[in-house]
């Protein structure tokens, strides 16, 4: 996977950033200091660009081609070549984010429809990535506010983050 546009752009900028402190560096010690934070922004953005591209380390399987083709019409109206960038995000987000199961095995068809599900609303924003997402947890049923599992509870799904998920319910 590529490095972001905006990664690079950032990366850039601290490049110029710190040659500007660099050349200041002498100066003062207060110009060692921003340089050095500089530094390790720079280190830091770098090293997050690596793990991700070094993390892109699972292969799109042929074979989901005939599961998306049959279940994902979003998938099924592109053409060729955005259904190999469909692909290759799947990938990266397999190779990115954890999926799982509460109370059900989960398989790959389910896996791949989570994966879909979340590439679609982000399909017009390529550079899109899922900030501090790690993990999506699928249930198999209803729930609620405590995750107990049962057809009577309201619960379809949750989004956000922190304590109950700042308690943004899909009903």
């Amino acid at each position: 996977m590529q490095t972001s546009f905006t990664t690079r752009l950032f990366l850039g900028i601290l490049f110029f950033v710190g040659i500007i402190m660099g050349i200041g560096v002498y100066q003062d010690a207060l110009g060692i200091v921003w340089f050095l934070v500089v530094l390790g922004m720079m280190a830091g953005l770098l090293f997050r660009s690596y793990r991700i591209a070094r993390s892109a380390a699972v292969a799109f399987n042929p074979q989901w081609r005939e599961v998306l083709a049959y279940k994902v019409s979003f998938y099924q109206d592109l053409d060729r070549s955005d259904q190999a960038v469909f692909e290759e995000r799947v990938a990266v987000f397999f190779s990115t984010i954890k999926i799982t199961a509460v109370d059900f095995e989960l398989d790959d068809e389910c896996r791949l429809l989570v994966a879909a599900s979340s590439i679609v609303p982000f399909w017009d924003l390529p550079r899109w990535q899922y900030g501090a997402l790690q993990e999506v947890i699928v249930y198999s049923g209803h729930f609620d506010e405590n995750y107990q599992i049962s057809e009577d509870h309201h619960i379809l799904g949750m989004v956000g983050s922190g304590g109950n998920m700042a308690f943004e319910t899909v009903t």
